[in-house]
């Protein structure tokens, strides 16, 4: 059971992908942190898979 919200995590989430964007590396290491925490953690699975699959989806756009 997770301490905290869904909201929460996700927004974390959403942070860590924010805030590493920019160079090509910064791009794959935002990915790389946010698939860590979904291994992690099964509280960040769902939010990091979902900041992850939005991103695939704006990317492929």
């Amino acid at each position: 059971m997770s301490v905290l919200p869904t909201e929460v995590l996700l927004h974390i989430c959403t942070t860590i992908d924010g805030e590493l964007e920019g160079s090509p590396d910064q791009k794959r290491d935002s990915r790389v942190t946010i698939a860590a925490l979904a291994r992690t953690c099964r509280a960040f699975k769902e939010p990091a898979l979902d900041v992850s699959l939005e991103k695939q989806r704006k990317e492929s756009w």
